[in-house]
């Protein structure tokens, strides 16, 4: 059985002929290698789970693993964890972007949907959408760092002349509190918003929050379509549409670019861009 290890070194993972892939999963995201799980189950490949929380933890990882994969965020990628990147010859990141030419990466491709949710607000005549996001600041360059939900919504939403300024937000922490006070913002602005696209389904929880406080409804008074299709939003009161990020396929691709690169070497990174899909539930119809 094909071993894949996730910082918790072990003494027996190590046997002739097994690939052995460090997965670290940066500290403070929520999901860290569900991704891959499912991926190398089917193929018969152990993962042990790890956060990454400063450089001490790299060094428990194995000297005999054949790559390593990261699954996280830029605004978790330390000076440690980028030099220590540099380094790595077969190394694959999930769900963000390094910038070094010899990792690969893999992405969510949030263009298609976004541009698909901008047409059917389009479609309906609503032009008032507002946006509830975050920032987050790169702690190795001191600068913003550019959401790909918030870029293609400005993108998406501008080529058809619904993107309005004054009721987008997008600053401070990716957390309910925030975009509750965002929505509680903008439901008593001037310019009020027809619907509500949140960054998150984590956020939406806030949102959906004050406009219930507003005694307003979801989705006869506004309507709500978030990101990422946590299993919650199901079940949320209406429940909420948003944008599907394939995680098993994501796993999937990483551990395959791992071990293709671990048996035939490369010494550039490929970037593979993953589509997703929108789920449209009862908070957008």
């Amino acid at each position: 059985m094909p071993s894949i290890m996730c910082f918790c070194a072990n003494a027996n993972a190590m046997i002739g002929g097994i690939i052995i892939i460090a997965v670290i999963a940066i500290i403070g995201i929520t999901c860290i290698s569900c991704m891959p799980l499912n991926a190398a189950a089917r193929r018969a490949i152990r993962i042990d789970d790890i956060y990454y929380s400063n450089r001490n933890d790299l060094a428990l990882l194995s000297f005999d693993r054949s790559a390593t994969i990261i699954i996280g965020s830029e605004g978790g990628c330390d000076i440690s964890l980028q030099n220590f990147l540099k380094k790595e010859k077969n190394a694959v990141c999930i769900d963000f972007d390094p910038d070094l030419k010899n990792i690969d990466v893999v992405c969510a491709d949030f263009g298609k949907s976004i541009g698909t949710i901008a047409k059917r607000f389009a479609e309906l005549g609503i032009s008032r959408i507002g946006y509830i996001g975050g920032k987050e600041i790169s702690p190795l360059k001191g600068k913003e760092i550019i959401d790909p939900r918030s870029a293609q919504y400005i993108e998406e939403f501008g080529k058809l002349g619904i993107y309005r300024k004054e009721i987008f937000r997008a600053y401070g922490p990716y957390t309910p509190e925030n975009a509750y006070q965002f929505t509680k913002e903008l439901l008593s602005g001037t310019t009020k918003p027809e619907a509500i696209f949140v960054a998150s389904d984590n956020m939406a929880l806030g949102v959906y929050k004050a406009i219930c406080e507003a005694n307003l409804s979801i989705p006869q008074d506004i309507k709500v379509i978030s990101c990422n299709d946590q299993p919650v939003s199901a079940y949320m009161t209406p429940p909420l549409s948003t944008i599907r990020i394939p995680r098993a396929v994501m796993g999937s691709v990483a551990l395959s670019l791992a071990s293709s690169r671990a048996a035939d070497f490369r010494e550039l990174g490929v970037k593979v861009m993953v589509p997703t899909d929108v789920v449209f539930r009862k908070s957008f119809i």
